[in-house]
């Protein structure tokens, strides 16, 4: 089986694939004049990865702080003048062009979040599984070095492309890797599952995302990653097989 999908399957998203230059644009623009955050509460990280939403869950960062986000690195003083910073950024000429683009095909495609995910040299994430069961993620490249790096969904393994879109499950097995000696960076795309009904899965996101908020407020209303020793049970679960079988746990597992 396939678990990578291309936008053979998900054509919609080729508007992703014409616009890239934009969104590699934009991050060049980000890393001169904004701190870009750390991804939080993710129990598969290792090493540094780092980035910036356009929106999560369709709210920017200061609506979602007024859901009760909050980064470990903020203090309750500092979030005036946090929130402040945010919305200067969105409101940069190259950011809010962006973000008009993408607000326009938002219902269209949609789209639920849209942010950049920048993986230092030796940073990766570790085998796990996500429970979001409402949606997929596209990965579009932007910056792609050679070298090690690749994304592993089950026994599937892809090496980012430049300009390129492709898609996968997060439900299923997966982790990502950068042993090369330059940062990588892609743009997440997430989406409703298009052969579910779109209502119900938008009931499904905003309950989630309520129930991690309250339990985690650095969660970005994700689900966070599992622990090692959740995946290997889950694996041998769901695949009928050791986790060795399948991943090789010593190679930037």
């Amino acid at each position: 089986m396939d678990y990578i999908k291309t936008i053979d399957e998900f054509p919609l998203l080729s508007v992703f694939e014409s616009r890239w230059e934009a969104f590699q644009r934009d991050f060049t623009v980000l890393k001169r004049h904004f701190k870009l955050g750390s991804h939080t509460s993710n129990k598969s990280i290792v090493g540094q990865v780092r980035g910036f939403s356009y929106f999560l869950h369709g709210k920017t960062i200061p609506e979602m702080i007024a859901l009760g986000f909050r980064h470990p690195d903020w203090s309750d003083e500092q979030l005036p003048q946090i929130q402040q910073s945010f919305e200067a950024t969105l409101a940069m000429p190259e950011i809010a062009e962006s973000m008009d683009f993408l607000r326009g095909i938002q219902d269209e495609l949609g789209l639920i979040s849209v942010y950049f995910s920048s993986m230092k040299p030796s940073a990766r994430f570790t085998v796990h599984f996500n429970d979001d069961p409402y949606m997929y993620r596209g990965h579009l490249g932007l910056t792609i070095p050679s070298g090690d790096i690749g994304l592993q969904v089950c026994d599937t393994v892809v090496k980012w492309q430049q300009g390129k879109v492709f898609v996968f499950d997060t439900l299923n097995a997966h982790r990502a890797w950068n042993l090369s000696e330059e940062e990588r960076t892609v743009l997440i795309i997430d989406f409703y599952r298009p052969e579910a009904d779109r209502a119900a899965m938008q009931a499904l996101e905003a309950e989630q995302l309520t129930e991690r908020l309250a339990q985690d407020k650095a969660s970005f209303g994700f689900s966070g990653g599992s622990k090692q020793e959740q995946v290997t049970d889950e694996i041998k679960r769901r695949y009928g097989t050791e986790p060795t079988r399948i991943f090789r746990w010593d190679e930037a597992a």
